[in-house]
C-alpha cells in the first residue's frame, strides 16, 4: 500500500492513515490496540480508518482502493469526480450506480424526486432537452465524509423545448452551480442543485 500522511489533534503524524472503501473494509483483519489508539489520535477518523502499514498484505487485498485522510475527505471527493465525470460522458447507468436507492434529488426549481427510479426519468429528460459540460469542478467535503459540495461552471446547449419554458432552437449557455450533497455508505444520498434560472433564461431568450 502507498504511504500517507495526516496530521493528528496531537500534531504527530501518522503515515499511513487511509480510508478504505466500504465494500473491502470489511474483509480486513481486526484492528489491533496500538492501531485503534493511534487513530484516536486523528482528526479524520472515520469507520473505514486503518493505518496501511498496520494490515498485513495478503493476495487477498491485491487491488484494495483506499484514499488519502485527511482535510478534505478524498473518499468523498473520489465518489463525486467519478460523478461527474460520468455526467460529462452522457452515461446516466454510470451516474445511477453511484446513488444509493433512496436517494433524494432536490432540483433549483420544482418537486423532490426520492429514489433511483425518479432520477433516472430526470436524467431520460435532461438528456433528451439539454447537452451540458460540467467545467473545472471543485469539491469540499465534511471530515466525516457525510456531506459535500461542489462548485463548478456549467457549459450547454439547449435542444429540445422544455415544457413551458422558451423554445428550443440550440441556444448555448453557460451557468454558475453548486451542488450539495449527502453521502452514505459510499452512495451517494442526496444531490441539491441550484443555480440562477434568470441568467438562463436571459441567455437564451438572447439567442
Amino acid at each position: 500500500m502507498v504511504q500517507i500522511f495526516v496530521t493528528g489533534r496531537d500534531g504527530a503524524e501518522h503515515a499511513c492513515h487511509a480510508h478504505v472503501d466500504d465494500e473491502r473494509a470489511a474483509g480486513l483483519p481486526p484492528l489491533g490496540p496500538d492501531e485503534n489508539d493511534l487513530l484516536d489520535s486523528s482528526d479524520h477518523r472515520i469507520d473505514r480508518s486503518r493505518l496501511s502499514c498496520q494490515v498485513p498484505l495478503t493476495v487477498e487485498l491485491d487491488g484494495l482502493r483506499h484514499h488519502r485522510a485527511g482535510g478534505l475527505n478524498a473518499m468523498a471527493a473520489d465518489l463525486l469526480g467519478r460523478y461527474y465525470e460520468a455526467f460529462n460522458r452522457g452515461d446516466s447507468a454510470a451516474m445511477l450506480d453511484l446513488l444509493a436507492q433512496d436517494v433524494v434529488h432536490e432540483p433549483s426549481q420544482g418537486s423532490v424526486r426520492e429514489g433511483k427510479a425518479a432520477f433516472a426519468q430526470f436524467l431520460d429528460h435532461m438528456n433528451r432537452c439539454y447537452r451540458e459540460r460540467v467545467i473545472d469542478p471543485v469539491f469540499l467535503a465534511s471530515a466525516d465524509g457525510k456531506r459535500a459540495a461542489a462548485e463548478f461552471m456549467l457549459e450547454g446547449e439547449y435542444l429540445e423545448t422544455d415544457g413551458d419554458l422558451p423554445p428550443a432552437s440550440g441556444q448555448r449557455y453557460i451557468l454558475r452551480v453548486g451542488a450539495f450533497f449527502e453521502l452514505r455508505d459510499g452512495a451517494i444520498a442526496r444531490v441539491s442543485n441550484h443555480y440562477n434560472l434568470a441568467d438562463w433564461l436571459d441567455q437564451v431568450k438572447a439567442e
